[in-house]
C-alpha cells in the first residue's frame, strides 16, 4: 500500500492516507475498526481508504441495503428504529460479516402491521434473549402441563388452528402449528396474562411450567408478535 501510512496502537489504529493527506485514527470501538485491520491485514488499500468512512461499512458488510443519512439508518430505504440501528452497529463492530439472518428478521419484523408492537418488539426480545433462526423467526419458550395442555384455558373459541379440551386449555404436542385471529389478541402491553398465545424467555417459561410440567420451544415470526 504505496499511499497509505499505518501504525498500530492501542487498541486503535492510525491511519494516513497521503493521497489526499487525510490523517484518522480509528478506536476500538468503532464499527469499521475490526474490517479496517482486516483491509490492512490484506494489503488493500482502496478498501482501506472506503473504510475510513463508516457509513461505507455498513454498505460494504450488507451488500448496498444499508445506508446512513445523517443520524439516521435504512435498510432497502425504511429506517430502522434507534434500537434496531444500534444492534446493526453492534453486530459489524463485533466483526459480523453476514447479517443475512438478522435482515431476515427485521423484514418480518418490519411486515407487523402494528406501529406499537414494532416499536416494542425489538427491546422485549432482546431482553428476553430469545435466539433467531437462519429464516428470521424467533425461538420463545412455553410451560405447559405435564399432559401438554396449556395450564390456563377460555380461548377454545378463538383458535383457528390447534387442538383445544373442554376448558379451553390448548394443546401444545411437538409439531402443533397453534393459531388464532391477531383481532383477537390483547394488545395492551400492560396485560400480561390475557387473550393471546403466549411465549416468554427460557427462565421464565421453564419457572411457568415447574417440576410437574413440561418447557416447550416455540419457534414465531416477527410478523405475528402482539
Amino acid at each position: 500500500m504505496n499511499n497509505i501510512a499505518y501504525s498500530f496502537q492501542n487498541e486503535s489504529v492510525f491511519v494516513h492516507d497521503l493521497t489526499n493527506n487525510n490523517a484518522v485514527t480509528i478506536t476500538s470501538d468503532r464499527m469499521n475498526y475490526r474490517p479496517l485491520l482486516d483491509a490492512i491485514k490484506e494489503g488493500n488499500e482502496q478498501s482501506v481508504r472506503e473504510l475510513l468512512d463508516e457509513s461505507n461499512v455498513l454498505k460494504s458488510v450488507s451488500n448496498g441495503r444499508v445506508t446512513v443519512r445523517g443520524n439516521k439508518v435504512f435498510l432497502d430505504g425504511n429506517e430502522l428504529h434507534s434500537a434496531e440501528a444500534k444492534k446493526l452497529v453492534d453486530l459489524v463492530s463485533e466483526g459480523a460479516t453476514n447479517i443475512n439472518r438478522w435482515f431476515r428478521f427485521i423484514e418480518k419484523l418490519h411486515d407487523n402491521p402494528s406501529y406499537n408492537c414494532r416499536q416494542q418488539a425489538y427491546n422485549f426480545i432482546a431482553h428476553s434473549g430469545m435466539p433467531m433462526t437462519e429464516n428470521g423467526n424467533l425461538i420463545g419458550y412455553k410451560g405447559v402441563a405435564d399432559d401438554y395442555y396449556s395450564k390456563h384455558g377460555n380461548t377454545s373459541n378463538v383458535i383457528i388452528q390447534g387442538k383445544t379440551n373442554s376448558s379451553g386449555q390448548i394443546l401444545n404436542t411437538v409439531g402443533s402449528v397453534i393459531e388464532m385471529e391477531r383481532s383477537n389478541v390483547d394488545d395492551n402491553p400492560n396485560n400480561g396474562c390475557s387473550s393471546g398465545l403466549h411465549v416468554g424467555s427460557h427462565d421464565y417459561a421453564d419457572s411457568w411450567a415447574g417440576s410437574e410440567g413440561r418447557l416447550m420451544i416455540v419457534e414465531y415470526s416477527p410478523t405475528d408478535i402482539v
